[in-house]
C-alpha cells in the first residue's frame, strides 16, 4: 500500500581525509577516526584483522561508551545488525585485549555475557540478537552470516580532509549498501542517513535491517521530483507509484513526505504517522530506496519518497 504525509539533526558531509591508506569510499567518519564493515571476506577473526591491517586499519577499538554508541550506528547505517571488532581473549581465555594489545578498560557486555559457549567464542562483537549497543562473545564464523567485521582507520585530526577521494587508493566498494546484482549503490548522504535510521528502528525491534537498491534508488530520485509536481501516490502521467519498479514476484510499498528539511525530521514524522511506520518496520520488506529534492518555491520545498519491495512470497504469507 502507498502512503503519504506532509511536514517538516542535519549531519554533516562525510570528510575523507587525504592518505594512503585503503579506506573505502563508503566509510563513515567519527571523532577523527573512519569506519567500514565488511562481510564474506575472511573465515577466521585473526584473518580479518590481517585484511583490516592490509588496508591500512586495524579491527575497529571501542574505548568508551560514546565511541560504543557511534560504531554501533555506523554498523546499523551501512546495513548489517551484527559484526565483530578488535577485541579478543584467544591467546589467554578471560584475558580481554585489544588487537593493539592493550587490556580492556571499558567495556559494554550484555548480561551473562562473556560465557565461552562450548569453549569456542573467543571474538567480541555487536549481535542483532541482543540490546543495542551490547558485547556478546562469539566464534567467527564458521558460516558466512557470522563473518561481518568492522575495521577501523585513524589519522590526524589536525589535518586537511576533503569531501572528494583524491589522492587514496579506494577499493570498489559500495557507498551505502550492495544489493543483489552486481552494480553498486551510489547514495547520497541524504539517503545514507535514512538508511541508518530506519535500520536503527529495525534493529532495535529485532528486524532484519533493510539494504539499499539500485532500482529503487533509480525508482524514489524520480518519485520525489514527481511530487514536486504533483504531491501524490499517483504519478503525473496518471500511472501508480510502483509502475517505475520491474514487473516480478514481489510487492512495493512507498512513503512520501513534503516540507521536512532533514533525515531526521522526515523519519521522525514518518515513525509517528502508523501507516507510514508500517512500512518502516514491516518484517517482510528487504529492499529501501530513498529519494529527496528541494525545489524552491513549490508548495513545500523538500520532497522525500522511500520505496520498500519484498517477495511476493513473503506478502502472501503475511
Amino acid at each position: 500500500m502507498c502512503k503519504k504525509i506532509l511536514g517538516l539533526f542535519m549531519l554533516g558531509a562525510i570528510l575523507m581525509p587525504q592518505a594512503s591508506a585503503d579506506i573505502p569510499s563508503g566509510a563513515i567518519e567519527y571523532n577523527g577516526h573512519y569506519y567500514y564493515v565488511y562481510s564474506n571476506k575472511c573465515s577466521t577473526w585473526e584473518q580479518a584483522k590481517r585484511y583490516c591491517e592490509s588496508l591500512g586499519g586495524h579491527l575497529a577499538i571501542i574505548d568508551d561508551s560514546e565511541e560504543n554508541k557511534h560504531v554501533y550506528q555506523i554498523m546499523i547505517r551501512l546495513g548489517y545488525g551484527s559484526a565483530y571488532f578488535g577485541l579478543s581473549d584467544a591467546e589467554r581465555e578471560g584475558d580481554w585485549r585489544w588487537v593493539d594489545g592493550r587490556k580492556i578498560s571499558w567495556s559494554n557486555w550484555n548480561p551473562g555475557e562473556p560465557n565461552n559457549i562450548a569453549g569456542r567464542e573467543h571474538y567480541a562483537m555487536f549481535w542483532d540478537g541482543s540490546a543495542p549497543y551490547k558485547w556478546n562473545d562469539g566464534t567467527f564464523g564458521p558460516n558466512p552470516a557470522d563473518t561481518t567485521f568492522i575495521c577501523e582507520w585513524d589519522y590526524d585530526s589536525g589535518h586537511e580532509s576533503t569531501s572528494s577521494s583524491q589522492g587514496m587508493n579506494v577499493p570498489h566498494e559500495p557507498t551505502a549498501v550492495q544489493d543483489n546484482s552486481t552494480d553498486a549503490v551510489n547514495a547520497s548522504q541524504d539517503a545514507q542517513e535514512v538508511l541508518a535510521l530506519v535500520n536503527s528502528e529495525r534493529v532495535s525491534r529485532g528486524l532484519t535491517p533493510l539494504r539499499l537498491s539500485k532500482e529503487l534508488m533509480d525508482a524514489s530520485e524520480i518519485r520525489a521530483n514527481e511530487l514536486t509536481v504533483l504531491f501524490s501516490h499517483t504519478r503525473p502521467n496518471g500511472e501508480p507509484c510502483h509502475s517505475l519498479i520491474s514487473k516480478g514476484a514481489y510487492t512495493v510499498g512507498e512513503n512520501i513526505a513534503g516540507g521536512s528539511p532533514t533525515p531526521s525530521q522526515v523519519v521522525d514524522l514518518w515513525m509517528n504517522s502508523p501507516g507510514h511506520r508500517a512500512n518502516i518496520l514491516n518484517p517482510d520488506y528487504e529492499e529501501l530506496g530513498v529519494g529527496h529534492v528541494y525545489k524552491a518555491g513549490t508548495q513545500y520545498g523538500h520532497y522525500w519518497v522511500q520505496m520498500f519491495k519484498r517477495p511476493m512470497s513473503k506478502a502472501i504469507r503475511g
